[in-house]
């Protein structure tokens, strides 16, 4: 079984065992012949709120959640290759949830 990738790499042709067969060239420039998909959903919330008067000043409040639920996400390094699906690999999560609260009181509130 050959890795496509083989013909980026040279060797010189000879006498050597395969052991000392040491590549001579390495082409690593940039190939875009991949593909990947990702789809899901993502849903944004906010909350925000003014209170009067606590203590003397106004303190604001707000809470901001972002949640992605990621329902595909494959790569194909070269055409005609199954699909690789990444989903729930390290670093790609199914489900993902940020949120922040935040509390804001005296000067440049309200």
């Amino acid at each position: 079984m050959a890795s496509p990738f083989c013909s980026r790499i040279e060797r010189v042709q000879g006498s050597k065992p395969d052991a000392l067969n040491f590549p001579t060239l390495v082409d690593n420039s940039f190939l875009n012949i991949g593909e990947e998909t990702s789809k899901g959903v993502d849903v944004n919330t906010q909350f925000a709120m003014t209170f009067g008067d606590v203590f003397g000043s106004a303190v604001e409040f707000s809470w901001n959640n972002q949640y992605s639920l990621q329902t595909e996400r494959e790569i194909t390094i070269f055409k005609g290759d199954k699909a690789e699906d990444l989903l729930e690999d390290f670093g790609t999560p199914e489900h993902r949830l940020v949120s922040t609260f935040n509390f804001t009181s005296g000067a440049g509130t309200g």
